[in-house]
């Protein structure tokens, strides 16, 4: 994702360095820092902030128009810009179609499936780590939970059809992480055990 940077670059600039210490504590920085190669971070746990990236070349911005930074940009202004452009351009798209029924109900089916997809990150991150550490198991047991009255409730209320779907889908994504609470328990445990 981003670019490779060996320590000596990256101790060039001391103010905009810091050590991650083994449980992940920054002792100083900027939350927006370069995300370097698995190797580097390894051999000496360092991250750079965003400003490192001055030392190594140029500013990333949202008007470079370059989709291989995106979302990595150097300045917060330019992640408050992004989302500004993105709210102007559906508001002005939703107030044009507005009158277009179909327009309507397939907006509506976008947002209801957004949020039933709330739990896919948290799915495909424990899938890449082989483990469900630091991961609240209560909180997918009450998500779970608030899916499964919801999207009764939708059932029972004969609700349209796209919020029982979306809903089975939460609780098919919940069902899932669980699965991976308990397949990488025993994981764990065989290893250990």
């Amino acid at each position: 994702m981003g670019r490779e940077v060996v320590p000596e670059q990256c101790r060039a600039n001391e103010n905009d360095c810091f050590l991650e210490p083994g449980l992940g504590e920054a002792l100083a920085g900027c939350v927006w820092h370069l995300k370097f190669s698995d190797s580097a971070v390894e051999e000496k746990g360092i991250f750079c902030t965003h400003r490192a990236r001055e030392a190594f070349g140029r500013e990333i911005s949202l008007l470079d128009f370059d989709l291989q930074y995106f979302w990595n940009w150097s300045r917060f202004v330019d992640y408050l810009q992004c989302c500004l452009f993105v709210s102007v351009v559906c508001t002005l798209v939703t107030y044009i179609f507005i009158d277009a029924a179909i327009f309507v109900e397939g907006l509506g089916f976008v947002a209801v499936l957004m949020e039933a997809m709330l739990g896919v990150p948290q799915l495909w991150q424990n899938f890449q780590k082989r483990s469900t550490q630091g991961m609240s198991v209560a909180m997918v047991l009450l998500w779970t939970a608030g899916d499964t009255f919801k999207t009764s409730y939708f059932i029972i209320n004969e609700s349209p059809d796209q919020f029982w779907l979306c809903g089975i889908l939460q609780i098919c994504i919940d069902i899932a992480i669980l699965v991976q609470v308990y397949a990488y328990d025993l994981q764990t445990h065989s290893k250990y055990g």
